[in-house]
């Protein structure tokens, strides 16, 4: 009342009051404003990536500097809200009359706010995980980057190095999709909140965004690993074809190197050939194996050719190179054990050969014996008669079996004058020689016999003629005597009749004349009557007494070195001729034998015996009257040393040493003993005798343990055991790699 009794004072509280009605009004207007702005925020804030840009470090970026403007709008529109709210306030506070407009826009006011709020705390926090989320992203590409860069050099040829490459890339692969798996998840929570807090319009746009950019990279990622995989295989089957294809080249090498010492080595005997046949049969069984090796490795080989290796030309030129290689070591292998089946057949024939040797020399054996014993030629022509029946067929089957000999001494040594085929021919003559002196020796032998038969014969006939003679000399002589006495008596008669004629003065002259062999004697008569008796001489011839030996050979055993003589006795009329065999061969007149012969002694002296000289020696006497024969063996010992025996015994050890990884290495140790010990070779406690990863050689006790290339794997304590039949021996050492 007091205001409006004072009428100047009430025109001003009017026009106050229209005033503030009216900046009522004004402020209700921005608040619808502000309101309206508010409300159309969401649409301004999403979608949150609008770069066209494809690169993680580019769209954080991007988010980064949405973060730092669009967030302090956000904050500056919030302070506006909340001034406008207090504003309202004090406005409401000095005009009683609050309209209901202003109340409700006091309320959109207040719940503006209140979603500025929410909005600011969750689009700062989903920007803030966009950053992070793209920061991941652009560690992924980088992590890519280096496993690219890391598996795009060369490549190592060595397995175990390739190995330790596919493992890395086996690792990296497993953390590079635990990393995709964690991202994924990160991703998915991503979407869930943009999928709460955007538009659905825009929450589309950036969940197609994030979609494409994991998508995307995990694409690559895999298109690269699986290349990566492919060429590391490829690179991998690559290696180990030049791996098996090395082993097997120094295998074939090695198996070469033994077919050339091989070669041409087919021993001294038939023995030593079959030997040397059996131990190439284990020389076969290795090749046989190695074919296995080669033939999978062919397969292999030509697998990777059908699937079209990247290499395939490399590997289509080594595969043919190592057929071609093979099929050339097969021809040698094939070769050689033709020659060595030639060998058995060569070295049979030898044998063969001797045995027929030692037939001919047995039967010359018992030919001489049988031969001092012959007394009619009949007996001499059938021992002459068994000669012709072991020669007949036999020198025929000789002459052939040289003949063999000969052509496969050629084949088998380049030449024909081989050591035995020369033996044999040496053998062949002097037999066949010893064999033509014996029938010429018995057919002098039969004639000889044939002689003192006809000469006995003569000699009896006239025996029989000097027994007639003698007996008709006797008869004659009988009568001479008679006549002698008759004579005699004349003689005497006419002395007395001289007597009485000289006494009665008759005379009468009587003449004797003795002659040697004719006597005359006087008869009284008148013509004288002469009668001569002829006196034959007989002149007996001595006895003949066949060959007998009073003092035989005997056996004898001597050193090698020394002097030794034969000595026997022989008796016989006439005397005998004497000749000395060694082994049923005459050696008269040899060099190395002093023969003599004085009043049936005989000797045989060797001044120097040797080993060879061990044989049956036998002297052999004839005459006339027959022959005789007496023999005995001699033993020549060879002065040989004893032999020790000896426990195995190792005279160089092996030697630590150390060896860096790819160079060849070899350990190498010496042992002695008798008999010559074995080896085994041991890594760690496992025998590798038969290991392809090894080159074992042993020769004459120097055992070698070859390593083509040396690997970490090959680091271990190697040991050699070396055994006989007195012992073991062992000498061990390490490699460090």
């Amino acid at each position: 009342v007091d205001a409006f009794t004072d009428l100047p004072c009430f025109f001003i509280f009017v026009c106050y009051f229209e005033k503030l009605v009216a900046i009522s009004r004004y402020q209700d207007l921005s608040n619808v404003f502000t309101i309206s702005w508010v409300t159309k925020l969401d649409s301004q804030l999403y979608p949150v990536i609008t770069t066209n840009a494809v690169s993680p470090r580019d769209i954080s970026e991007h988010v980064q500097k949405k973060l730092e403007t669009v967030l302090p709008e956000i904050k500056r529109a919030q302070c506006e809200v909340e001034q406008r709210i207090k504003t309202t306030d004090a406005l409401m506070a000095k005009s009683p009359p609050v309209t209901e407009t202003s109340l409700t826009v006091k309320n959109k006011l207040s719940e503006m706010n209140y979603k500025l709020v929410e909005i600011t705390r969750e689009y700062q926090t989903l920007l803030e995980k966009l950053v992070t989320y793209f920061h991941h992203l652009n560690d992924i590409d980088k992590t890519m980057n280096n496993i690219n860069n890391r598996f795009s050099k060369a490549l190592p040829r060595n397995l175990i190095e390739l190995d330790v490459v596919i493992k890395e890339h086996e690792i990296s692969t497993e953390n590079l999709i635990e990393t995709f798996k964690s991202l994924q998840s990160e991703c998915g929570q991503l979407m869930d909140r943009i999928n709460k807090q955007e538009p659905q319009s825009a929450a589309e746009q950036d969940i197609a965004k994030l979609q494409h950019t994991i998508r995307f990279r995990r694409d690559n990622w895999e298109r690269d690993w699986n290349k990566r995989r492919d060429d590391l295989e490829a690179h991998r089957q690559l290696c180990q074809f030049d791996s098996d294809l090395q082993q097997i080249n120094n295998t074939l090498n090695d198996l070469s190197n033994q077919l050339a010492g091989v070669k041409g080595q087919y021993g001294e005997s038939l023995p030593a050939a079959s030997a040397i046949s059996l131990k190439f049969v284990h020389f076969e069984k290795t090749i046989e194996e190695l074919e296995k090796r080669i033939e999978t490795f062919v397969r292999k080989g030509e697998q990777m050719l059908e699937e079209q290796h990247v290499h395939s030309p490399h590997i289509n030129h080594h595969v043919r190179d190592l057929q071609d290689r093979w099929n050339k070591f097969k021809q040698q292998v094939r070769e050689t054990r033709r020659l060595i089946d030639l060998s058995i057949k060569y070295f049979q024939l030898v044998e063969e050969a001797d045995q027929w040797f030692r037939e001919g020399s047995r039967l010359l054996m018992t030919i001489t014996k049988k031969a001092t014993t012959v007394k009619k030629p009949e007996e001499a022509q059938a021992l002459l008669n068994e000669i012709a029946t072991f020669l007949k067929p036999g020198e025929c089957k000789q002459d052939e079996r040289i003949r063999q000999i000969c052509q496969l001494s050629a084949e088998l040594f380049g030449h024909e004058s081989s050591p035995q085929y020369n033996d044999v021919v040496i053998q062949n003559t002097d037999m066949l020689e010893s064999f033509a002196e014996i029938r010429r020796e018995l057919e002098d032998l039969a004639k000889n016999l044939k002689l003192v038969e006809e000469q006995r014969e003569k000699a009896r006939k006239e025996q029989e003629e000097a027994d007639a003679k003698l007996e008709a000399a006797k008869a004659e002589a009988a009568a001479a005597k008679a006549a002698a006495q008759a004579a005699e008596e004349a003689r005497r008669a006419a002395e007395i009749a001289a007597r009485v004629m000289k006494e009665s003065t008759i005379s009468h002259n009587v003449e004797i004349i003795e002659l040697p062999y004719v006597r005359e004697i006087p008869v009284v008569d008148e013509k004288p009557v002469e009668k001569t008796i002829e006196i034959v001489e007989i002149v007996q011839q001595p006895k003949m007494e066949a060959p007998k030996f009073v003092s035989p050979l005997n056996d004898a055993v001597i050193e090698e070195g020394s002097k030794f003589t034969f000595v026997c006795k022989v008796i016989g009329t006439p005397m005998p001729i004497v000749t000395w065999y060694k082994d049923g061969i005459s050696i008269q007149n040899f060099p190395d034998y002093e023969t003599s012969f004085d009043q049936g002694l005989c000797t045989l002296t060797i001044d120097e015996t040797f080993a060879d000289d061990s044989a049956r020696y036998s002297c052999k006497a004839t005459n006339a009257a027959g022959s005789a024969e007496t023999s005995a063996a001699l033993l020549v010992k060879e002065t040989e040393p004893e032999e020790q025996l000896l426990p195995p015994t190792f005279v160089k050890y092996l030697q630590p040493t150390s060896v860096k990884e790819g160079q060849p290495f070899q350990f190498e140790c010496k042992v002695e003993g008798n008999p010559l010990p074995t080896v085994q070779w041991f890594k760690n406690a496992d025998c590798i005798d038969n290991s392809p990863d090894y080159v074992i050689t042993y020769n004459n006790g120097e055992a070698i343990l070859k390593f083509d290339k040396v690997y970490l794997v090959d680091k271990a304590e190697y040991s050699c055991k070396a055994t006989n039949d007195l012992g073991t021996a062992q000498c061990s050492t390490t490699l460090n790699v």
